[in-house]
């Protein structure tokens, strides 16, 4: 046996496994790189998901599941009390807040901050359901009729509140009432807790920072975003390198070309292998109305998104198979006598 033509034959065969391998990773680098690492692509499908109209409605129901056993002088299972919420802390609210952390998480990733830095002000917000609430309590106030001289009497004046008025004690202003109740739920620190979040609060189970400045995330972010290019570069050397080790050139280069086409042939195919697999898993916690209402979608969204980076990669690759099988097989490309 011939020991040279043995070692080319055995370069072949693994310059042409690694060539397979480096293009079938080639389309799912890209959409890290193209899709995943870019704020603005990430900020479009989740806008795109529609997740924003359905985030207040998934929070207010899950805050309400939560203090279902609480005793509370405003009552969460009230139409007027949803609503307000729901045109306080509104799409746009959660759509800015989401966006503001994706830029101060990304800005760190590229290195542009030693951490991500970001705050989520939920102030005007929450002013502006305080504001709804007692207003809406203020409206009924208005219509109660005039306390009796024997209601009067069972009337603590230091309980008396917009939220628990029976009926309307003369001299009280349900005006001043109604601002008095809009100041101390303001200056209350227990109603919706603290109003502002920032980046550096973002803790672990241990109680630790989760982002430090020594991370090297940001490190290994950067250079993923390299690989679809150095996978393209190592792609191109791997098919050189089929091509010299081949004994007989137009044998390799028909091996090249197959490679394509058929790498290019299962890239084609993997949207709708990763759509019928999302398809099968998620439904699976659609009890789960976080899962089967935020979670969900998006990553519909993003499947959509990253399968037309699928179909280029794969479209190209499938192209330049052809290309290249229908310029070998038309003697288009003129080969050296292969030497027996």
């Amino acid at each position: 046996m011939n020991i040279r033509k043995a070692l080319r034959w055995f370069m072949v065969a693994v310059f042409a496994y690694l060539l397979a391998i480096s293009l079938l990773f080639l389309a799912t680098s890209a959409v890290f790189s193209y899709l995943a690492a870019k704020p603005n692509k990430v900020k479009d499908v989740l806008s795109d998901s529609g997740v924003y109209e359905k985030i207040p409605g998934v929070v207010y129901e899950n805050i309400k599941k939560e203090n279902q056993n609480e005793t509370s002088q405003i009552d969460l299972g009230d139409p007027q009390v949803k609503q307000a919420a729901l045109d306080s802390f509104n799409p746009q609210f959660f759509q800015t807040s989401i966006e503001t952390a994706l830029d101060g998480t990304y800005a760190w990733l590229e290195g542009e901050t030693s951490r991500p830095e970001f705050q989520i002000d939920a102030t005007n917000a929450r002013n502006e359901f305080i504001g709804k609430i007692v207003d809406a309590e203020a409206d009924k106030a208005v219509k109660l009729p005039v306390c009796t001289f024997q209601r009067l009497r069972q009337l603590d004046p230091n309980t008396v509140d917009i939220f628990n008025l029976e009926c309307l004690p003369p001299g009280v202003s349900v005006a001043a009432e109604a601002e008095k109740a809009k100041a101390e739920l303001a200056n209350n620190p227990d109603f919706l807790g603290d109003t502002k979040f920032e980046s550096q609060e973002l803790k672990n189970e241990e109680g630790e920072p989760v982002f430090s400045n020594d991370s090297n995330l940001p490190d290994k972010f950067q250079l993923a975003k390299k690989v679809p290019v150095f996978l393209a570069v190592l792609s191109v050397l791997l098919a050189a390198g089929v091509y010299l080790a081949s004994i007989d050139k137009r044998k390799g280069l028909i091996r090249i070309a197959k490679i394509l086409v058929g790498v290019g042939a299962i890239t084609l195919l993997a949207p709708f292998f990763i759509s019928f697999t999302t398809g099968k898993l998620l439904p699976a916690a659609a009890d789960d109305k976080m899962v089967a209402e935020i979670i969900s979608p998006v990553i519909r969204e993003f499947n959509a998104a990253a399968a037309g980076i699928y179909y280029l990669v794969g479209g190209i690759l499938v192209l330049a198979g052809i290309l290249l099988l229908a310029a070998i097989y038309k003697n288009i490309l003129k080969f050296p006598e292969v030497k027996r």
